[in-house]
């Protein structure tokens, strides 16, 4: 169900609509204004059908109002979505967030690799140290979309 079949439904629900000869008078939902609707023509006389030309929530109304005449039971309307909820930013922290991010990430991969043991070596060339090695494979940039290991 869009929303302007929902909203059709709320006018059913909570209006009273009059029909006048071949029209009926529906009113607005957010003005004390009532619509001209002729349902047989499928117009209405509401700024939104004048710009879409497509069946606004009047026309629903009166669809749903013939319906509920004639005995048929109709949905119940939806109840209208709690709107998102935002939140403040707060700049100065953010802004000073990113000016210390590179040194935050150097200063925490760098007690991360403090961490990797150091295999025993017996025999052969000394090698590079391991924390030195992961740090290096870590901090290095990256190509966008490739990991050059």
């Amino acid at each position: 169900m869009n929303s302007k079949q929902n909203k059709g439904l709320a006018i059913v629900a909570n209006s009273e609509i009059t029909r006048e000869g071949n029209v009926w008078l529906v009113p607005s939902q957010s003005t004390s204004k009532r619509y001209t609707v002729d349902f047989f023509l499928s117009k209405c006389s509401c700024p939104d059908f004048a710009e879409g030309a497509a069946k606004c929530k009047h026309l629903y109304a009166v669809e749903y109002l013939l319906q509920r005449e004639s005995g048929l039971q109709l949905p119940a309307p939806e109840p209208e979505p709690e709107p998102r909820r935002t939140y403040g930013q707060q700049w100065p922290a953010y802004n000073q967030a990113q000016v210390n991010e590179k040194q935050r990430f150097q200063t925490l991969l760098y007690e991360l690799c403090q961490g990797v043991e150091e295999p025993v070596q017996s025999t052969g060339r000394p090698r590079l140290p391991l924390a030195d090695v992961v740090f290096a494979l870590c901090y290095r940039p990256q190509e966008k979309g490739s990991l050059k290991i």
